[in-house]
């Protein structure tokens, strides 16, 4: 072959080699592998040590299961959160996972993400409607708080028999406020003995606005004989309030106030060692994000840009009597475990 034909093979050679390159084929991907798959997971904020949570365990799905983690923080705001989304969605994502601030602004998000066929899950806070397609694996809000209220009430019976039950209220935008809510107030109704009517206090998802009308709430009505929250990072509130008109007291001492909630937080699981909270319903956030992170993934892969399944998982209600077996199963106790394990290896 002349110096002609072969520079015209080397420059043959060269364009096609230019070409797979630009086509995404190149020789360097050969070699390295395909580009991970990229999920983003858009938020809300770290408010609740539940949101800590679920953020650590996607971090370490990223890390087991091979794909690249985007976060982004959209700190409480709607309009910021939309932002981000259509941001990601510009950027060539290849899956979203969303805690959205309310089911209201999740169904535009849902909308969103199926218009531009970008595969979507909801995690933990369900959309107001489902009229979308999306990956949904939240817990069962409602099953835990009715679980969890059947065993308050019976501790009620047992030791405040004749006393009100309170219930500290989330925000009645959130679905998982007026499940918890539902769950409570149906367990309450399905009990055959006569029973007060339930105080219903207001909290917005707030800790002052909670502090404020709890205490109102006491004053109107001190001899309180049980109360649940919506939420566990209310305890504090609770505390608080309780121990300023003397009626913080563990079980097995007089004038113990029987107390639950849901959730399942570091400060449940150290209340009920303690024997101040006498019941947990407990959301299984592992399951929760694993369960959404899996699918997502799955559906990636097969080139589905608008998977579609509704899970509600089941939860726990971890209580007094099945503490000893079921004890290491709430999230909050994982996280004490695992803190003092890090401290033991510290030499601490």
């Amino acid at each position: 072959m002349n110096r002609m034909a072969c520079r015209a093979a080397f420059l043959s050679f060269l364009g096609l080699c230019l070409a797979l390159i630009s086509s995404g084929c190149g020789l360097s991907s050969i070699g390295s592998g395909a580009q991970p798959i990229r999920i983003a997971y858009s938020h809300q904020g770290f408010e609740t040590e539940s949101w800590v949570f679920m953020h650590d365990t996607l971090q370490r799905l990223s890390r087991e299961l091979g794909f690249q983690l985007e976060v982004r923080n959209a700190e409480e705001d709607v309009d910021r959160q939309l932002a981000d989304v259509n941001d990601l969605i510009a950027s060539g994502i290849d899956g979203i996972v969303l805690a959205p601030q309310d089911g209201d602004s999740a169904v535009g998000l849902i909308a969103l993400c199926n218009r531009e066929d970008v595969p979507v899950g909801i995690l933990n806070r369900p959309p107001a409607n489902l009229n979308g397609r999306a990956i949904l694996g939240a817990t069962d809000n409602y099953g835990i708080a009715r679980g969890t209220t059947d065993y308050l009430v019976s501790e009620l019976l047992r030791l405040n028999s004749g006393k009100p039950a309170l219930i500290l209220v989330g925000d009645l935008n959130d679905i998982n406020a007026i499940e918890r809510r539902r769950g409570f107030l149906d367990a309450l109704e399905a009990r055959t003995e006569s029973l007060p009517p339930a105080i219903q206090v207001a909290t917005e998802w707030d800790a002052i606005i909670a502090a404020e009308n709890l205490e109102a709430a006491l004053d109107r009505n001190p001899d309180i004989g049980m109360i649940f929250t919506s939420s566990d990072f209310l305890y504090p509130v609770i505390e608080r309030t309780l121990a300023a008109h003397g009626m913080w007291h563990p079980r097995g001492e007089s004038g113990h106030v029987v107390l639950g909630g849901i959730d399942g937080d570091t400060t449940a699981g150290r209340l009920m060692d303690e024997g101040y909270v006498d019941a947990t319903g407990v959301q299984v956030l592992d399951q929760e994000v694993t369960r959404i992170v899996t699918e997502l993934l799955a559906a990636i892969r097969r080139g589905d840009p608008q998977p579609d399944r509704r899970d509600r998982l089941e939860g726990l209600v971890l209580t007094q009597d099945n503490m000893k077996d079921r004890r290491g199963d709430m999230w909050g106790n994982m996280i004490r475990s695992s803190k003092d394990e890090g401290q033991k290896g510290n030499g601490q």
